[in-house]
């Protein structure tokens, strides 16, 4: 689940304060030739750089249907260059974790440096540190264009 395909969908590219469900991840995801089966996918805010400045407030905040779609699609593991899956206007707490997690599909948050990748597909590794027992830990996450 964390070596292979990676899409990158931009949502760096919606109106501040987007509620982003699954037309809107559709969306995004047309405009790079989609989502496949078996590929990792990570969302680009462009907000990543803007925590603790009031301006983060205005984030796009993702809801359980989008990640309900990726689950469709067949995704393996999500990534985010935000501190969580859920923003300011999500309506449930922890909604889009559960989807995720409710279906065997692991996450990642504060991806560093998304906005470098110049290709929307690429091909991606996140090393884990091998300890066991622990329900969140760092990775190094490479991204070979």
């Amino acid at each position: 689940r964390l070596v292979g395909e990676t899409v990158v969908l931009d949502l760096s590219t919606l109106p501040p304060n987007s509620l982003v469900g699954a037309s809107e991840l559709a969306g995004v995801a047309e405009a790079v030739d989609g989502v496949h089966r078996g590929d990792i996918v990570f969302l680009r805010t462009g907000y990543a750089d803007r925590q603790g400045t009031p301006d983060f407030e205005h984030r796009p905040s993702l809801t359980a249907g989008a990640m309900e779609w990726l689950v469709e699609r067949g995704v393996k593991l999500v990534g985010t260059d935000l501190s969580g899956l859920e923003g300011p206007r999500t309506p449930e707490h922890l909604e889009c974790h559960l989807v995720l997690l409710g279906n065997g599909i692991p996450f990642i948050e504060n991806l560093a440096n998304l906005d470098h990748l110049s290709k929307p597909r690429v091909f991606v590794c996140a090393l884990p540190i091998p300890v066991q027992g622990l329900d969140a830990f760092p990775l190094r996450v490479v991204a070979f264009e």
